[in-house]
């Protein structure tokens, strides 16, 4: 497994995103394949190839999949580079079934300051790479 970790010198950033967009790819299902942060009990995961337009005007959609149940979580990340703060502007539930449970579906995304060394971080991180490599 490929981690994107948060290095700090801008460069690292972008030859890390690059060898992680090119390289770092694990068999996931429904080519959500790009891992790009694990905690104890969640893998987080960005489809590959990843649509960088869409990135940059609406933010970058995250599957969070739990390590000891079935089903996932969508959610829309918004990252605000600038000012160093992230957020979130959708969150849906899916079932092992199929059932789905929207959470939260919002225009306009609370944002909040990033916490260093979080998962949050390595998400943000990953936004605002995108947004300064291309």
């Amino acid at each position: 497994m490929c981690v994107l970790k948060s290095p700090t010198p801008m460069i690292i950033k972008k030859i890390l995103l690059t060898i992680s967009v090119l390289f770092c790819t694990t068999a996931y299902a429904d080519n959500w394949d790009v891992q790009i942060a694990e905690s104890n009990t969640h893998t987080y995961v960005i489809s590959s190839p990843i649509k960088i337009e869409y990135i940059k005007k609406n933010g970058l959609w995250v599957k969070q999949k739990p390590k000891k149940k079935r089903g996932y979580a969508m959610v829309l990340y918004n990252a605000n580079c600038e000012n160093a703060t992230l957020g979130i502007s959708s969150l849906t539930e899916y079932s092992a079934n199929g059932a789905s449970k929207t959470l939260l579906d919002s225009r306009y995304p609370h944002y909040q300051r990033v916490i260093p060394d979080s998962i949050g971080e390595n998400i943000f991180n990953f936004i605002c790479s995108v947004n300064d490599f291309y």
